[in-house]
């Protein structure tokens, strides 16, 4: 109704939560629960509980998308040992720190940020993922994961640089050799890279919501509202 007063996203967030979840400390111990239930790799459990701090998903747990959510992370693993080259050694690790859904045409949407090993501490790698579900000629659902990566870190005067995969070499990243085979084994050094550069406020939004306790989800979409409008390089 005109003049009435609308609740805040926190207002919503707690009158609009099931059973069992209700205080701080309540949301915290499910938020720990719920990042640990996300298949992540056991190099970032320890950092659980400081990503569960920040309560980025409040507005996700109660609806029926931890399967979507564990898809995501698996695809970042995936991301990062074809940027790696296939060197699992050299692939990154990173927990999911907060997503957010919209709806079907959107989508579910969720922010990585690395775990720098060598400083023991939440790094300045990130991605972005999507994730929606599509419908096949035949009328069945399926999954549709779209990322971008960027680096908060040595920012060029142009802005944030980023970088995804084409999704059909990633797909099936194997090769035709001189004889017009394809080869037996995936070679991860020749998925195209796509580069983009994005602008310098991804850097600020970011760092808005990672800085935030309770971050106001719409900024994800503002994130990636801003990666839309990347120039290709």
């Amino acid at each position: 109704m005109p003049g009435e007063k609308q609740p805040s996203f926190d207002d919503f967030a707690y009158e609009n939560l099931p059973e069992g979840f209700s205080s701080d400390e309540t949301m915290f111990g499910n938020t720990v629960n719920f990042i640990s239930s996300l298949n992540v790799d056991k190099e970032v459990v320890p950092y659980i509980d400081e990503v569960a701090e920040i309560r980025g998903f409040d507005s996700v747990m109660k609806m029926n998308l931890s399967n979507r959510m564990v898809e995501m992370v698996n695809d970042v693993k995936k991301d990062e040992l074809i940027l790696s080259n296939g060197n699992e050694q050299r692939r990154g690790h990173y927990i999911p720190v907060g997503a957010h859904y919209t709806d079907h045409k959107l989508g579910l949407l969720m922010l990585h940020q690395e775990v720098d090993l060598g400083k023991k501490e939440l790094g300045e790698n990130f991605y972005i993922t999507r994730h929606v579900l599509k419908e096949s000629v035949g009328g069945e659902h399926f999954s549709s994961i779209t990322f971008m990566k960027f680096s908060l870190k040595d920012l060029h005067e142009d802005g944030v640089s980023l970088t995804t995969l084409d999704a059909a070499q990633k797909k099936f990243p194997y090769f035709k050799d001189i004889k017009g085979k394809f080869s037996l084994t995936p070679d991860f050094s020749r998925v195209n890279r796509m580069k983009f550069t994005g602008s310098r406020e991804i850097q600020q939004k970011v760092k808005e919501y990672t800085n935030s306790k309770k971050p106001d989800p719409q900024i994800l979409v503002d994130i990636y509202s801003l990666i839309k409008k990347a120039k290709k390089d």
